[in-house]
């Protein structure tokens, strides 16, 4: 709804140690009328709809699917 958020977690490792990299990490939309990302990786819903989100770190890049819903 309205008042949702969702922060993003973005793990790897780091030789054999686990490691948080969600603050250096960069984030983008695709529908950015759907749900904004901002560049701590929380995820704000806008209108009912699907968005991808973009997640890129050290040369690598994950996709998240974002369904929001209740924004009515």
């Amino acid at each position: 709804g309205p008042r949702s958020r969702q922060p993003l977690l973005v793990t790897g490792t780091l030789g054999e140690l686990a490691a948080d990299f969600t603050t250096k990490a960069s984030y983008a939309s695709s529908a950015g009328n759907i749900a904004r990302v901002d560049e701590r990786g929380l995820v704000t819903p806008q209108a009912d709809g699907t968005a991808e989100i973009v997640v890129r770190h050290a040369g690598r890049e994950a996709r998240v699917q974002v369904t929001v819903r209740g924004m009515n």
